[in-house]
């Protein structure tokens, strides 16, 4: 890695803030995950995605459709 692609990475990653939302950890290795907790695992998944992609639209400014510009 370069020395300015790490120093980005650092500077964005002690930006950064922690997550403070409830989490379902799936902790069982070798095993089918119990029913119960299927759909909170993929509710998490999801909300974890859509966060991710506001990041990069609002943040990053990444993206060109969600501008409304028509490609």
């Amino acid at each position: 890695m370069k020395a300015a692609d790490l120093a980005r990475f650092l500077t964005l990653a002690k930006a950064g803030k922690l997550y403070e939302g409830h989490m379902v950890i799936e902790d069982l290795p070798g095993r089918a995950t119990p029913e119960a907790f299927v759909p909170a695992i993929q509710y998490q998944q999801r909300e974890h995605m859509e966060r991710s992609v506001a990041y990069a639209k609002n943040v990053l400014d990444l993206g060109v459709r969600w501008r409304g510009s028509t490609p």
